[in-house]
């Protein structure tokens, strides 16, 4: 269905249409009333509730029949049934006929472009009146049938001048409409109008683009359903208070495709109620990230100035061990030997956490099977648990690639490991009597949700305080004073968020601690980016083409990182292994996309170039007989057919996208 006028172009349209004389009604494809002027509703006399937006034809023609408009009709719904067949058969008309008043009035049809038909009616009883006039004084009258004559002329003048001045308005104001319409369907955001009802009465598309699982069609149905209940639930306040007349702006991470959206709810008034509830709808999860990854970079830059302190608490820990040296050589104190061995370790955790603080976190990122470091992880903390205490690793696929640093993933998991021994030790400790027991069980659950895996780690340990919940992820935050470092929750929260996900804490009904990361990925091996090798670089230096581009290679399950120009590609070249390059052909300044594709093909790396450039450019010709070509814009099907004509190592044709 193509996207209804907003109420802004509809009032505007009605505006301009009240500046002509003769009484005009415009009905779009669906046989619904999509603007009309005062004189159209004087001339029928049609009552309020007919004179809106979206009224049906059925209704409105019935109204007329009934009011004996058509004179006298027996069968009036066999004559409304051959309207609506002549209506949805519209061919241009132009009829007289004499209205049950007496008066008679010209009626001309025209087809629209995009569908439906604008209708003008004219009063032309006059220039009847003064034809019948002219032809009963012929004879007698000369010289009154000339000046009649004239009448006749100017009106016909005037009659011409209207319709070509409506010609002419038609003309602008279905260009206008196009061009918004163009301008709607391209933006990079969700626009759409609501109902009382809570139903789509209007969408640009949008939708699918920024959410790619959702329908394209969504006009008629439920909000509740296109989003899911519990997006709904996020939102559903929001609407309520628009429609209470209330701009209202919410900020919701969508479950299904773990995507932050930020969803602005203006209210529609007409005659001083809210009839329809504008609403539009953005994509800020990298937004959200970089917000998240600038407070953390700011709480890192608080941490630092804390080093001094921790520098301090080591010296003391060398003391320790100092001392204990000169009591073990003086007295070879076994006591003292354990001491000096637990602060010696105790110094060693502490300056490794340092260090990986200080570092920023994750290291080279490559492409890593979460379900393989799981199995991985169950071998590497084993001997550190007691025989009382359960591990159990859940996974629910077979495979699940993620890219991120995988020797940082596993100490961030064995951190976790050792926070719900110490959270089940303490839960213990307060349960029997002082007893440390690390009787109790650890989760690790992994599923994919969409495009996104979810790993929950849970345990059944005391569960984490409030000021945990609030401040965990920050540096150096611990609730172990003894023995806590504060870097656990926090490198978690790095991983996470570098890796282009996000991480949350809870804790459970039952009371345990619950931490769930989110992480961008994909199953199985397949013959996606892991086929190749590593993940897919797309260099593009128009973001908003990138961001399409992006969207359509995760379609096939790809995971992607981007460069902006020919520099940046080259620099992720150099420090990165990909699985294949798509790159545009004209970058701007600095390399082209040539360029890339060359030093992707010296490191044996498969590149597809993409443009918009005619074929008769010689830069276009050029790439076309050295390397894969897709012409713009990028869909799935024709980079499907491309990648896997570069699987089986053939050069492939052009795939018109």
């Amino acid at each position: 269905m193509e996207p209804k006028a907003t109420t802004s172009e509809s009032d505007f349209l009605q505006s301009g249409l009240n500046l002509i004389d003769q009484a005009i009604s415009i009905f779009d494809r669906d046989l619904r009333l999509a603007a009309w002027n005062t004189r159209f509703v004087t001339l029928f006399n049609l009552p309020q509730r007919l004179a809106v937006r979206g009224q049906s034809f059925e209704a409105i023609i019935r109204f007329l029949i009934e009011a004996g408009e058509y004179g006298q009709i027996d069968n009036i719904d066999q004559y409304v049934a051959e309207r609506l067949d002549q209506a949805r058969a519209f061919e241009p008309h132009y009829f007289e006929r004499q209205r049950d008043n007496g008066a008679i009035i010209s009626v001309e049809g025209h087809p629209l472009t995009k569908g439906g038909w604008v209708t003008v009616y004219t009063d032309i009883s006059q220039t009847k009146a003064k034809e019948r006039l002219l032809e009963s004084r012929t004879q007698d009258l000369h010289g009154q049938v000339s000046i009649y004559a004239a009448d006749l002329s100017s009106t016909n003048r005037e009659l011409k001048a209207s319709i070509a001045a409506l010609e002419e308005t038609k003309r602008q104001l279905m260009a206008s409409e196009e061009r918004m319409r163009m301008a709607f369907d391209y933006a990079p955001a969700h626009i759409a109008q609501i109902s009382p009802e809570r139903r789509y009465i209007y969408s640009n598309g949008g939708l699918s683009r920024l959410l790619p699982d959702m329908p394209g069609d969504i006009v008629g149905r439920s909000v509740a359903e296109v989003l899911g209940q519990s997006s709904f639930d996020r939102v559903a306040p929001a609407i309520d208070r628009a429609f209470d007349g209330q701009t209202q702006i919410v900020e919701f991470t969508h479950e299904a495709d773990g995507k932050r959206l930020r969803v602005a709810f203006t209210p529609v008034q007409e005659a001083g109620r809210t009839t329809a509830v504008n609403a539009l709808t953005l994509d800020i999860t990298e937004e959200t990230i970089s917000r998240a990854m600038i407070a953390q970079a700011n709480r890192r830059a608080t941490a630092a100035m804390m080093v001094s302190g921790l520098a301090h608490d080591f010296s003391n820990l060398l003391l320790i061990i100092q001392a204990a040296q000169n009591e073990l050589l003086k007295a070879h104190d076994l006591d003292a030997v354990e001491v000096t061995l637990r602060a010696a370790e105790r110094g060693r955790e502490l300056i490794a956490r340092i260090s990986k603080m200080t570092a920023g976190g994750s290291g080279k990122p490559e492409r890593t099977d979460l379900v393989a470091v799981l199995k991985e992880l169950d071998y590497l903390v084993r001997p550190l648990l007691s025989a009382d205490l359960r591990l159990v690793i859940q996974t629910h696929e077979e495979a699940v690639y993620v890219l991120l640093d995988r020797g940082y993933l596993v100490d961030c998991l064995i951190n976790l490991v050792i926070n719900a021994q110490h959270a089940i030790e303490g839960r213990n400790r307060n349960e029997v009597a002082g007893a440390a027991l690390a009787t109790g069980e650890i989760v690790f659950d992994l599923r994919m949700e969409g495009q996104r895996a979810h790993l929950q780690v849970r345990d059944t340990g005391e569960g984490f305080s409030p000021e945990a919940l609030a401040h965990g992820f920050e540096p150096f935050f611990t609730t172990r004073s003894e023995t806590g470092s504060g870097l656990g929750l926090s490198s978690v929260f790095d991983l996470s968020h570098q890796a282009g996900g996000s991480a949350r804490l809870s804790n459970q009904p039952s009371g345990g601690a619950q931490v769930d990361i989110f992480l961008p990925a994909e199953r199985g091996a397949g013959s996606g980016a892991g086929a190749q090798g590593g993940p897919v670089l797309l260099v593009e230096n128009d973001s908003l083409l990138r961001a399409e581009e992006r969207q359509v290679i995760r379609q096939l399950g790809y995971q992607v990182l981007e460069a902006s120009n020919g520099h940046e590609a080259l620099a992720l070249l150099a420090s990165q292994n990909f699985g294949f390059i798509v790159s545009d052909l004209d970058l701007g300044q600095g390399p082209d996309g040539l360029a890339v594709a060359q030093q992707g093909e010296e490191q044996g790396i498969p590149g597809i170039i993409i443009s918009a450039l005619p074929a008769s450019s010689p830069q276009r010709q050029a790439a076309e007989g050295r390397y894969a070509f897709i012409s713009k814009p990028l869909n799935a099907a024709g980079l499907a057919a491309t990648v896997e004509a570069l699987n089986r190592r053939e050069q492939p044709q052009e795939a018109e996208a």
